[in-house]
């Protein structure tokens, strides 16, 4: 069996992968087509070079992604940040395989985290109606309620809300509340969702003390202006230079 075929004994997991790319196996025979990406994939693997999961995710490595699992066989790792594929069923094979639901990795990631960064909403679905925590806390960015308003991701937001999600887990750099956000993104329906849960609508947390107001009347969002008066924004704060 030459080096290739080898990795053809993961037929359970390049099921799965020869979907996403036509470019590495060929999806009948599931040999190595690309012989340039499978010369890559071994170097690797010979020479023990270290990779790590983050890097495979932002970088859309799956063939690395692959070979870390191989080596490691660690299945909530690899569970934790399949969402950053953009394939589902990735992320249902390591669940299905054991993987804890819950699972939080080094940098106090989920995998709801992750899908939210990506803004992968079919598979955030997916993990919310296997039971994942959507509270739990990213040490930097907050839940991934908070993720999804700073990313502008209103369908996300409109689904953990009808969750029961929490509006107030923000991370450590955090600098803003969700509504100041809203605003500045001049997202209305985001804002009607916080509003309704209890937003204070005059929050002024930041440096400067701007309100949501103020930033709509910075990023003249009349329409945004208009509707956080409506829902009793103080048209009298100022910020912290009195302006």
């Amino acid at each position: 069996m030459s080096k290739c075929e080898h990795f053809s004994k993961f037929a359970h997991i390049l099921t799965i992968f020869v979907r996403s790319s036509s470019q590495f196996f060929d999806k009948r025979t599931k040999k190595c087509q690309n012989v340039s990406k499978c010369e890559q994939f071994l170097y690797l693997n010979e020479y023990g070079i270290r990779i790590t999961l983050d890097k495979c995710g932002v970088h859309k490595n799956l063939h690395a992604f692959l070979l870390y699992l191989k080596q490691t066989n660690d299945i909530d790792g690899c569970f934790v940040f399949s969402p950053a594929f953009h394939i589902k069923s990735l992320c249902e094979y390591f669940y299905s395989e054991g993987a804890n639901i819950n699972y939080v990795n080094e940098n106090t990631e989920t995998a709801l985290h992750v899908a939210a960064f990506e803004k992968q909403n079919d598979i955030a679905n997916y993990l919310i109606k296997q039971g994942i925590d959507i509270d739990k806390v990213n040490k930097t960015y907050g839940s991934a309620f908070n993720i999804a308003v700073n990313t502008n991701n209103t369908e996300l937001v409109e689904l953990l809300n009808a969750n029961g999600a929490s509006i107030n887990l923000q991370g450590e750099i955090e600098d803003l509340r969700p509504l100041q956000i809203a605003a500045i993104k001049n997202n209305i329906k985001i804002a009607e969702i916080l509003i309704s849960r209890g937003e204070n609508v005059n929050s002024s947390k930041n440096y400067l003390g701007f309100t949501p107001l103020i930033y709509a009347a910075l990023y003249n969002y009349k329409e945004m202006a208009e509707f956080l008066i409506s829902h009793g924004a103080n048209i009298s704060l100022t910020d912290h230079n009195g302006n």
